[in-house]
């Protein structure tokens, strides 16, 4: 299950980079969070990878559980 997990993970990375408006834009409280986007890690929906867009690059910023406390998850890592 790990091994599908990371495979998961990495299509989902490839997608991101080829289509990165393709997430949720979200919103949180706390403005260092601004312009975060969320997307699923396909087979494992209750997983979601949040990550920035600019105009170069696409940053991963976190791959967390969605039953977790999401602003206090991404804040965790500041």
């Amino acid at each position: 299950m790990a091994l599908r997990f990371i495979e998961a993970v990495d299509a989902a990375f490839r997608r991101l980079a080829d289509t990165p408006e393709i997430g949720r834009l979200r919103e949180f409280r706390n403005q260092r969070l601004a312009g975060l986007r969320s997307w699923p890690v396909p087979g494992f929906e209750k997983h979601l990878i949040f990550y920035r867009v600019d105009e170069e690059s696409v940053e991963i910023v976190r791959v967390v559980h969605g039953a977790r406390d999401l602003a206090l998850a991404l804040e965790d890592g500041d």
